[in-house]
């Protein structure tokens, strides 16, 4: 319910939203989960009856020196007959070890390609990669068009349980929007959908249970409870796509609120490889945080609010163009970058960080989070900073823009309240590391790394957040921004046996922390609501 004025931006599917979609690479042995490999059979005769099926799986089996034979769904072994007769007995199988999925005639093995998808909340990425080389070929993104059921997950769950047919509406718009996606990368590189021989998806645990089709209902209440969180591979067509039938492979999720994304950036980030305790945070709505090594994985998932991506600020806005991305003080003078450099129309989630950084480190504000008068100012660079001080509805805000040079003529403000949504979100990511820390009987002391993921924390200013005592000052060498860690590790799963079975075993080898019914974090939550104070 609106309580006053307010301006509404309408971010249509034109919006230029500065979507993080970097291309991951590839080191190691190339060794794709899914193959593609080449037959030529021996033609039947009277000497050689074998059915159509023995002779395909004799044949697969002696060219890969395997054991076990993959298994032949129906549809395969109806269309075997004629494509085998019509290709002269030579054809290329699509497979695991477990599954043969599809058929083609003839030598295609050069034609081997996967898409990976990164299904947030907010975007969708998906990336073209070759299964030949390991390069990532191409890459397309945009808004989820979810969207329309609710910006957030909770919204999307309540419109399910809300509307009769609302999870197969809900499921038809992500997998068509995954499939519309996918065909414009292959337009765009000329390629076919025949090409395309396996789909990875990652998401958190909501989107990947809308995205299979199972409901999401009880992971919005405790006990969170999810319909499954395995990791599986699904033939196209029972997820209802039209044109593609390959192989979909959903990766595992490790809670109702630590989901797929999550296992993706645990094997992207290269902590399954490391001795020592590393940390991994993807900021968002929700804050997951891993803290783990090649042993044993701590997870988590922290309430922070929406204050990181712009929500509950009273000019934020999320990263398009014309966002305030970046806020610094030079010589006494408050200066901004936007994206897209146009005019600024507010304050996305990175330019957020630094003037509430710039608050903190300059004594502009106190270590409560109260902003104070330019007569309280007893600091240099605090008194430079309170030049901009103003008062909205009798609360303290700086001025970041005049109105004269916003793109929607009023004046862009950073007030008091936003500072307090800063602080919220803050301490809930900080008492979230202390309470992993704790749960695993360690200290920051023993952390190699802290890896901070997703389109935010790409972008964050690492000092800004030390500043606001997100992490130690001390550490500020060791964090290291390792971006869309989502889309890589699907990048990964698609082109490493290995990777796929690193994702295999992360549930075997994590265990999730209830921040809820925590009694260390709501301790921790209270002591982490206070900023460094300012030495």
């Amino acid at each position: 319910m609106l309580a006053g004025d307010c301006h509404i931006v309408m971010l249509g599917e034109a919006a230029e939203a500065d979507i993080l979609s970097d291309t991951a690479v590839f080191q190691g042995e190339l060794d794709p989960p899914i193959e593609k490999t080449y037959l030529e059979l021996p033609t039947p005769s009277i000497d050689d009856q074998r059915p159509d099926t023995v002779r395909l799986a004799e044949s697969l089996l002696q060219e890969r020196s395997a054991g076990q034979p993959a298994m032949m769904p129906l549809d395969v072994r109806r269309k075997l007959p004629g494509l085998l007769r019509s290709a002269g007995y030579s054809l290329t199988v699509v497979h695991n070890h477990r599954q043969i999925y599809s058929l083609q005639a003839g030598d295609t093995t050069a034609r081997h390609f996967g898409i990976a998808v990164d299904v947030g909340t907010t975007t969708v990425v998906a990336y073209l990669v070759s299964l030949t080389s390991g390069g990532v070929i191409d890459t397309v993104s945009g808004l989820n068009k979810q969207k329309s059921f609710g910006g957030d997950v909770i919204s999307r769950i309540e419109y399910v349980m809300r509307e009769k047919g609302g999870l197969d509406l809900i499921q038809d718009r992500i997998r068509s929007q995954i499939e519309t996606m996918s065909r414009d990368l292959l337009q765009k590189n000329r390629l076919e959908v025949e090409d395309v021989s396996a789909i990875a998806v990652a998401g958190n645990t909501t989107m990947m249970h809308l995205f299979a089709g199972m409901s999401p209902a009880a992971i919005a209440s405790a006990p969170f409870i999810p319909v499954s969180l395995s990791e599986e591979t699904i033939p196209a067509a029972e997820l209802g796509f039209e044109a593609f039938r390959c192989p979909v492979m959903l990766l595992p999720s490790l809670s109702g609120y630590v989901g797929a994304d999550i296992s993706a950036g645990i094997v992207a980030s290269g902590i399954l490889e490391r001795e020592k305790l590393n940390l991994l945070v993807d900021f968002g709505t929700n804050g997951e945080i891993v803290l783990g090594n090649r042993d044993q994985l701590f997870t988590c998932s922290t309430a922070a609010g929406p204050a990181f991506e712009g929500a509950q600020i009273s000019r934020g806005m999320g990263g398009v163009a014309g966002a305030i991305n970046s806020v610094y003080l030079e010589e006494g003078e408050l200066f901004y970058t936007t994206i897209g450099g146009r005019p600024p129309q507010g304050i996305c989630g990175s330019g957020i960080f630094d003037i509430a950084g710039l608050l903190i480190s300059t004594g502009a504000a106190d270590y409560t989070g109260r902003i104070l008068t330019p007569e309280e100012a007893d600091r240099p660079a605090a008194v430079q900073l309170l030049k901009f001080y103003v008062e909205e509805n009798g609360e303290p805000a700086l001025r970041l823009a005049g109105a004269s040079e916003s793109a929607g003529g009023d004046e862009i403000l950073f007030t008091q309240k936003d500072l307090r949504e800063v602080q919220l979100a803050k301490a809930a990511i900080a008492a979230g590391i202390d309470s992993l820390l704790h749960a695993a009987g360690s200290t920051y002391t023993e952390v190699e790394k802290i890896f901070i993921a997703g389109g935010f924390g790409n972008y964050i200013d690492t000092h800004s957040a030390v500043k606001l005592g997100l992490f130690p000052k001390d550490r500020l060498e060791s964090i290291e921004s390792i971006g869309n860690s989502a889309g890589k590790g699907a990048v990964l799963s698609l082109l490493s046996k290995r990777v796929a079975e690193e994702l295999a075993q992360i549930p075997a080898k994590s265990r999730y922390v209830e921040l809820s019914s925590d009694a260390y974090f709501q301790n921790a939550y209270i002591e982490q609501m206070y900023f460094p104070v300012i030495e």
